[in-house]
């Protein structure tokens, strides 16, 4: 027999790292966040101003990315405690040599912690090239995997280890993700019949359950023992033609495994384009975050400054746009919020997808539709307001109070539309100073970003603002950019105190007004 058959173990075993969440270690003590002051991305920011580089506002950039506190989990439904970048560091585990003691550099120390935690930014987009489902019925393809990449490849593995209970109350499956490296494994068969074994796996997991400083490999789900699973397969024993879970693991086994791509392959990628390695892009660029953590010279090369010269987060304002605002939008602009908000019983509504579409201009004002979208792109509701273009609030010119010019209907099955002059199906509306954020004109960005903007968080600003000079006064704007189908795009938000709703722009665009 074979020793991958009973036997086997990556070339580079997995070390322990923390998860680092993105709940805010505002609201949990115990948590520790890549965004923190003095945390590793705050660090790496002063690291490259100390070279002579652009600061990158990593820091700012992690905030607007992966943040969350508890009233978003109150406006949107989700939980978001558990939400954090175990695969970043489950990738970074099974590729990179384990940071072990601290490093100075420029006058800036990196304790373990920094350095594995901008390790787990390097790896948080790693490409793969291996992943698999694990259903009932697919326990010969976790078998077969194991034996492959950890047996014969020496490569480490990485699985999503829970499964996803089923809420009692909605019977849909309870979402969460908790990805563990494996690098060794044991197993054992019993042939129960032709060709027919009862296999039990045992398998070495490191844990993210550990602190920052963490160093060596503390085991999951106990520390010094494996995970052990048992299943049935039908076959050859190296690459079974079916399988099923046995015993516990019937309702305990991983629903997931992935391996990402080569470090080799990786840094090939890097080197030609600093950042392009990662399917989600990150201001913190490997090249540089190897300065630090290995005892190499920091690269700071031409591709390295360009790319940080082009991460334009500071968008400074013309002499002239500042003399010219508000500057213009165009007819046929539109955007898309994701709505909640808190109704006259103190609850948090459903998220929904508000439409706002700029039609046309009457005298000082921008006449803007807005309603609720449905399925089929269906509108039902579209309330026609005048927004002032100076003052960026509901105008008192519009036809009716409160902005309010008329609402058209539309037919859910032909799409037709009618006219309603009804002031009161806007009375009460709670959306009422959201339709104050409105976007400046969009415009193309020179970097990959966030793929939706938060414009405010259940009454907080989440981003650093500016006050502008608009009409008589000065209103406090955020600087934003974004990713959608359509391009990378910049633009700026008019930014209230929300107290009632949250809202994120998720997309927009514009279409010929004609």
């Amino acid at each position: 027999m074979s020793d991958f058959l009973t036997h086997g173990e990556a070339e580079r075993p997995a070390w322990s790292g923390y998860w680092w969440p993105m709940f805010t270690s505002e609201e949990r003590q115990d948590y520790r966040n890549l965004y923190d002051d003095d945390g590793p991305l705050d660090k790496y920011d002063r690291y490259c101003v100390a070279l002579g580089l652009n600061n990158p506002r990593s820091k700012e950039f992690e905030r607007w990315r992966h943040w969350s506190d508890s009233r978003m989990e109150q406006a949107t439904g989700y939980k978001a405690f558990w939400w954090g970048h175990c695969n970043g560091w489950a990738a970074a585990s099974v590729l990179e040599a384990e940071p072990n003691q601290e490093k100075t550099r420029k006058g800036i120390r990196f304790g373990v912690g920094d350095q594995k935690g901008l390790l787990t930014v390097c790896h948080n987009g790693d490409p793969v090239d291996l992943i698999r489902k694990l259903g009932p019925n697919e326990a010969h393809l976790f078998h077969a995997t194991v034996l492959q990449s950890i047996g014969k490849d020496k490569r480490g593995l990485i699985f999503d280890t829970k499964l996803d209970p089923i809420d009692p109350k909605t019977k849909e499956p309870v979402r969460e993700v908790w990805n563990y490296p494996a690098y060794k494994y044991e197993c054992s068969y019993a042939e129960v019949a032709a060709d027919t074994y009862d296999v039990t796996m045992k398998l070495w997991f490191a844990d993210d359950a550990v602190q920052p400083d963490h160093v060596g490999t503390q085991n999951w789900p106990t520390d010094n023992e494996p995970k052990v699973y048992t299943y049935r397969i039908n076959g050859d024993k190296q690459n079974p033609k079916s399988g099923t879970w046995t015993g516990k693991s019937a309702s305990d086994h991983p629903d997931l495994m992935w391996r990402p791509q080569p470090l080799s392959v990786q840094n090939a990628a890097e080197q030609r384009d600093p950042g392009s390695s990662q399917t989600n892009f990150h201001p913190a660029l490997r090249s540089l975050i190897y300065g630090i953590v290995q005892d190499s010279a920091a690269q700071a090369g031409a591709q390295e400054q360009k790319k940080l010269a082009s991460l334009d987060l500071t968008w400074v304002i013309t002499a002239e746009e500042a003399a010219a605002y508000p500057p213009p939008i165009a007819a046929g602009d539109w955007w898309r919020y994701m709505v909640a908000h808190r109704d006259s019983n103190d609850h948090w509504t459903r998220p929904f997808l508000l439409h706002v579409e700029v039609v046309g201009y009457v005298k000082d004002c921008w006449v803007l539709e807005v309603g609720a979208v449905h399925e089929k792109e269906i509108i039902p509701e579209r309330h026609v307001l005048y927004v002032d273009k100076q003052t960026r609030m509901l105008s008192d010119s519009a036809p009716f109070g409160g902005g309010y010019a008329y609402t058209l209907h539309q037919d859910r099955k032909t799409g037709a539309f009618s006219r309603s002059d009804d002031p009161a199906l806007w009375e009460n509306s709670p959306l009422r100073r959201l339709l104050t954020q409105v976007p400046y004109a969009w415009e193309r960005a020179g970097m990959e970003a966030v793929s939706s903007v938060r414009i405010t968080a259940l009454g907080s600003s989440p981003l650093p603002c500016r006050n502008l000079p608009v009409g008589n006064g000065t209103q406090s704007w955020a600087d934003h950019t974004a990713t959608s189908p359509r391009g990378n795009v910049r633009g700026m938000f008019l930014v209230a105190q929300l107290d009632v709703i949250h809202a994120e722009i998720v997309d927009f665009g514009h279409k010929d007004a004609t």
